[in-house]
Parts: structure tokens; sequence; C-alpha cells
């Protein structure tokens, strides 16, 4: 089983690839009723990259974020906060020397918590597919920088982060 799998990504042109893991920020900014609130999020990430073509410029990155919420908004007295951040997007990634571009379709999981002064708290989630675009550039083999926004239909993150290749 392992020869023959071997062989078929020998013959697909499939290369070996890198784990990659980071550690970034993103602001969401989301409209709920008409009115935007911003969240900070520290995330880290969790990916494979690989290249499907041997010898090209294109790269996959399957990757997993995992974050939560670290500075919160508030609207009067009912505080806002991003409890749990769960984000999976597969990156189509093209690099020229040192600098690299990407496009990634995004499926992320958001769980807020309203609180109310000594009245309680909700909490509600919302899972929602988008697109992601970046840029980044690599400071040395295995460490790069990049910046990020991610669009969905109510809700834009903005975002940077150290990725770390191994």
């Amino acid at each position: 089983m392992k020869k023959t799998l071997i062989t078929l990504l020998a013959t697909t042109g499939i290369t070996y690839g890198q784990l990659s893991v980071g550690l970034g920020y993103t602001n969401l900014n989301q409209d709920i009723s008409g009115t935007d609130f911003d969240f900070g999020i520290l995330y880290g990430s969790l990916g494979y990259e690989f290249a499907p073509i041997a010898d090209s410029n294109f790269s996959l990155l399957p990757e997993l974020k995992v974050g939560t919420g670290v500075n919160d908004d508030s609207f009067g007295s009912v505080d806002l906060s991003a409890e749990l951040y769960l984000s999976f997007a597969l990156r189509g990634q093209f690099t020229f020397d040192q600098f690299y571009v990407y496009v990634a379709p995004t499926v992320s999981y958001i769980d807020a918590e309203a609180s109310i002064s000594g009245l309680g708290s909700v909490s509600d989630d919302n899972t929602e597919f988008g697109v992601g675009f970046g840029a980044g550039y690599h400071f040395s083999e295995n460490v790069a920088g990049e910046a990020s926004v991610e669009i969905f239909d109510d809700a834009t993150f903005v975002g940077a982060a150290l990725r770390f290749s191994f």
C-alpha cells in the first residue's frame, strides 16, 4: 500500500510538502442589526503546504485556525466578546522568490457572547462561507510574515500573522 501511494504521488507530479504553523491576530468587523462591532481575535494555525505540480510556483495549503477573543466591544451596557473562533481554508498560493500571494475559500465558525451588567449573558454562534486573500514575505526559508483579509456576508476579518514551516 505504501509503495502504491508513493508511486501514485510520483506519477501525478505531487511533491512532498511541509508542515506550517502560525500565530496571528485578526480584527473582526461585524454588522449586527445595523451596528458595527469590532472584535480582536488571537489564533494559532496549522496547515500542510504542498505543490500539486512539481517545479512550479503554485502550491496548495489546507489550513485550520483556532482562536479566542482578546479585544471585546461594547454597545451601551452590553459587552460583546468572541469566545471561540474556528476557521478552515484551502489556499491556492503563488510564490515569487520571497514574496507570495494567495486566495482561499474559507468556512469560519464564531461563538460570541453578549453580557449585560447585572442581568447575565447569552451566547450565539454563526458559521459562514467566505473568501480570503493575502500576501506574505519569507524572511528566511522557515519564517514568513503575512497580511490577510477574509470577507463574509456580514463580517470582515483583517489580520496579520507569523508563519513557521518545517
